[in-house]
């Protein structure tokens, strides 16, 4: 059974097109991503793909698949609006490529504290969040599964500003009071 079907989300199309056609990546993995690109995607083909390149087990290309995943997930960003569409195909692509809760955080921290510092100025440059940019917090956190104290360490430095500017500390989308 295909893990989602693709082509009525247009936008995860093109983005996982674009990194199988990068030279960014190992031959398994890109047979991953074609895997994915023809709706055919399950446990049964990615362990033959696996095999096929002589890999016992995903795990061992965990670093790489983070990397696709950053890179999709720079790709969704790009519009700065995550739809529900793209994160559930983040979702579904975690399950498979078997990345659990802390390896974002853990193994490529400096990343994603890239692209979080980068949508924090963005949604904090105006002093507040509203219903939509609430949403998009919600997403961002689940991207990277991240703790809501986690999370909050990214976004602090922007509240903390928004703070300083006179924001409303109701206006911000966060619970932790800042002493700064």
């Amino acid at each position: 059974m295909p893990m989602y079907v693709l082509k009525d989300h247009p936008e995860s199309i093109a983005i996982l097109k674009a990194l199988y056609t990068s030279n960014d990546y190992s031959d398994v993995v890109k047979a991953i991503l074609l895997l994915i690109l023809e709706n055919r995607l399950s446990e049964e083909h990615l362990k033959d793909a696996l095999t096929e390149h002589g890999i016992e087990h995903i795990k061992t290309l965990k670093d790489e698949l983070l990397n696709v995943l950053l890179a999709y997930i720079h790709g969704v960003l790009d519009d700065d609006l995550i739809t529900e569409n793209e994160h559930l195909s983040t979702e579904i692509l975690k399950r498979y490529f078997k990345i659990r809760e802390g390896d974002f955080y853990t193994y490529k921290y400096n990343e994603v504290a890239s692209i979080l510092y980068d949508q924090f100025q963005r949604l904090y440059a105006d002093n507040k969040i509203d219903d939509r940019e609430t949403i998009h917090h919600v997403y961002l956190q689940a991207l990277f599964d991240l703790s809501y104290d986690q999370f909050d360490e990214f976004k602090r430095t922007e509240v903390v500003r928004a703070l300083k500017e006179g924001a409303d500390f109701m206006d911000l989308d966060t619970n932790q009071f800042i002493d700064d």
